[in-house]
């Protein structure tokens, strides 16, 4: 009687489903029977030992719906998907605890109970590392909204130092380094200040409010644009200075340049005789202004 041959069998399940993967190359027609507990496949093909008739015969450890079974054949395996009848994690294929050498796990599709519960669990990247999130949208999309609720925080305190700066302001006036008063600077930056100091500062309920946020951009817009103003206006003043004083000197070399002609014609017309004035008129007037 003839050795009968078994393939290489690969299984996995999933809490509805075992699959089976017969390791036969070219396989045609074969012969399967499938019952609620058992399992008998025949069929010739290129195994582990060539081309030869292999069978199996699989009981299973608890019963699957073969109308809702199927198999397909292709060019080098033979794939089988069994429904279970009920749902639920086989602690083994087989009825029997010792299953057989030609029977092995498929790892490619292995899955077990913590597996799936892993993969149902869902991951939250915001939660399991918040600062690393946070600090990446900032780099990569800038400040968000939620960041309103900082801004105390954040540039609070180089806020006050540049309020208290501006009292050079009201102080400049006074000591005459600037012209004009200081009593509209002065009315501008206690305002600023008592808001600053004694209404958000010395609040800390005020800090996260949004207005804050709102507060410090329209301070800010403000002394930017008057500031730029106040730039021009000083350039165009030394402007307004430096061709001043170009004109004057230009006018003073102009009244030395007619003072010099004057005194050579004046020695030319006394001590030249009268032949070579002429001459000595044009050489002189060239030297008088180059």
């Amino acid at each position: 009687m003839p050795e009968v041959l078994s393939p290489f069998v690969y299984w996995a399940q999933t809490e509805s489903n075992l699959t089976l993967k017969v390791d036969l190359k070219d396989v045609k027609n074969p012969d399967v029977h499938l019952e609620n507990k058992k399992l008998q496949f025949g069929a010739q093909g290129y195994g582990a030992r060539g081309l030869n008739k292999y069978a199996f015969t699989l009981d299973f450890h608890s019963a699957i719906d073969p109308e809702e079974s199927h198999y397909k054949v292709y060019d080098r395996n033979v794939d089988f998907t069994l429904k279970k009848k009920e749902s639920g994690w086989w602690p083994r294929i087989t009825g029997m605890p010792q299953k057989p050498a030609w029977l092995k796990i498929d790892f490619d599709r292995w899955k077990s109970e913590e597996d799936v519960e892993d993969d149902d669990e869902s991951r939250d990247i915001m939660e399991d590392y918040p600062n690393m999130y946070n600090k990446l949208e900032k780099e990569e999309l800038g400040y968000k909204r939620e960041s309103i609720e900082g801004t105390y925080e954040a540039v609070g305190g180089p806020m006050k130092f540049c309020q208290l700066m501006q009292f050079l302001e009201v102080m400049h006036p006074m000591f005459g380094y600037t012209k004009g008063g200081f009593v509209v600077p002065l009315l501008q930056v206690l305002g600023r200040s008592i808001i600053l100091f004694c209404m958000i500062d010395a609040e800390p309920r005020m800090h996260t409010k949004p207005v804050i946020f709102y507060l410090f951009l329209i301070w800010s817009i403000v002394e930017l644009v008057r500031k730029n103003g106040t730039k021009l206006s000083l350039e165009n003043r030394i402007e307004d200075q430096d061709l001043h004083t170009y004109q004057k000197t230009a006018a003073s070399k102009f009244t030395a340049k007619n003072t010099a002609q004057h005194i050579i014609m004046k020695f030319l017309n006394t001590s030249v005789p009268l032949s070579d004035r002429r001459e000595y008129n044009t050489n002189w007037t060239l030297a008088a202004w180059l």
